[in-house]
């Protein structure tokens, strides 16, 4: 099995007694790692805590989450983002599997995990020309799956390089950009560069 960094104690024990340290899990995909690879994190984490509060950040695509991924969650005190870009249609068009399909159907099976076990999750949705003409539809649709802090990113072409299936055109870019303070006022709503889950007042 593949070990931790040696950083990672280094990192919780540089913190200053009774400091809270917080721990970003994000870049490609964590759950590849195994769930076992986090059960080892978890132990490092306690074994070399010291009294200082441990805070899990944890960004998914969901595909593969299921109970015992849930149970280390639960465990380890994470926060969970999951990366949906709205109803199906707008999310399996930008976000096949592994088999070439799309991911809708695992991603809704994992969120569905995440509530049985009463894990705290935010949603991150990438705004591509599928989604961006649609945004009333998109955040009613992560307001109904339960998502109460959303994160808004952008694909945008650079000038002068070739178009891709997913990203905006400058022209279509600005007007993502001007379809989301339409939501202005919206709960929960953040919209700018990707950033860890974020943890809300509280825990459920």
């Amino acid at each position: 099995m593949l070990e931790p960094s040696p950083g990672l104690p280094f990192m919780i024990m540089t913190k200053p007694a009774g400091a809270k340290c917080n721990l970003a899990w994000q870049g490609g995909e964590p759950t590849l790692l195994g769930v076992d690879y986090f059960r080892r994190v978890v132990e490092l984490q306690r074994q070399y805590a010291d009294g200082k509060t441990i805070e899990n950040a944890f960004q998914t695509n969901g595909v593969l989450l299921d109970d015992d991924w849930c149970d280390l969650f639960k465990d380890g005190n994470f926060l969970v983002g999951l990366s949906i870009d709205g109803p199906r249609d707008l999310h399996d068009s930008y976000r096949p599997n592994k088999g070439g399909g799309g991911s809708f159907k695992q991603v809704m099976r994992g969120l569905e995990h995440l509530k049985k076990h009463r894990i705290e999750f935010n949603t991150l949705t990438v705004l591509h020309r599928h989604n961006s003409g649609d945004p009333l539809r998109v955040y009613r649709f992560l307001k109904k799956i339960g998502s109460r802090f959303q994160q808004f990113i952008p694909i945008v072409e650079r000038a002068g390089t070739m178009e891709t299936e997913a990203g905006l055109r400058p022209a279509q870019g600005r007007g993502a950009a001007r379809a989301v303070p339409r939501l202005r006022g919206a709960p929960g709503l953040q919209r700018g560069v990707p950033e860890t889950p974020h943890r809300h007042g509280g825990r459920r």
